[in-house]
């Protein structure tokens, strides 16, 4: 390949006027065609990790800039590749709930006093709202209930049936 042709490749040209090709690393920001070298230099993405960015970058940015392009581009992937860890933005927005969720803690050991558990409780949803002030109105407008938010909700109430209250009550 002539050196023009080379240096017009790099720069991701198809002519080697300049113009940028669509794909290429000036377009997209990234290598157009992720190779074994590339995926060594980014680490692999799992859900986890995409709900964890996700969170930070309502965090940072509010929740109506969050889209999965934008999300995408923090993580240095395509937004698309995303889909594979969330089904769609609702998943995503789910996912979020799941996130925070996981920051509260569990009810304090056996034989905490029920009082105490309920106040242990209110600080760590305070907590979590403060720290991400946000992405807080996720909390009561998701129609989620993460496997972890029950457990936690069943700790209290073992607790509370424990301490004398009715099923009902609890």
């Amino acid at each position: 390949m002539a050196p023009r042709a080379r240096a017009a490749r790099a720069a991701g040209s198809a002519t080697g006027n300049g113009t940028p090709m669509a794909g290429s690393p000036a377009v997209t920001g990234g290598p157009a065609v992720a190779g074994p070298a590339d995926s060594a230099a980014r680490p692999r993405l799992t859900r986890g990790k995409v709900l964890r960015a996700a969170l930070e970058f309502v965090d940072a940015n509010g929740l109506a800039a969050l889209s999965m392009h934008k999300l995408g581009a923090e993580l240095g992937v395509q937004g698309m590749s995303l889909y594979s860890h969330v089904a769609s933005k609702d998943a995503l927005l789910d996912g979020i709930v799941e996130a925070m969720t996981w920051e509260a803690g569990m009810p304090p050991a056996d034989g905490a006093d029920w009082r105490d558990a309920l106040r242990h409780v209110a600080r760590e949803i305070r907590g979590v709202i403060l720290r991400h002030p946000a992405a807080a109105p996720l909390l009561v407008s998701r129609p989620v209930m993460p496997t972890r938010r029950l457990e936690q909700v069943d700790a209290y109430r073992r607790l509370l049936v424990r301490e004398g209250f009715t099923e009902d009550r609890a």
